[in-house]
């Protein structure tokens, strides 16, 4: 198994445990998950740059105003 995989893994669980328990909010364990994942190295800032949905939140925040 790759370590950035079990890494991951390890994240991933950590985070939805941590949502599931309601030791903390969920937006704070989403977050530290995702700093977590930058880093480890296991995503760099190009690639999580790309992933963002920028219409999606364009449309939330439209939503707002």
């Amino acid at each position: 198994m790759d370590l950035h995989f079990a890494l991951a893994t390890g994240i991933f669980v950590s985070v939805f445990a941590l949502m599931v328990s309601g030791k903390v909010h969920r937006t704070v364990a989403v977050i530290a998950g995702a700093v977590a994942m930058v880093g480890f190295g296991i995503l760099d800032e190009e690639a999580v740059i790309e992933s963002i949905e920028w219409e999606a939140l364009v449309l939330i925040f439209g939503m707002f105003i």
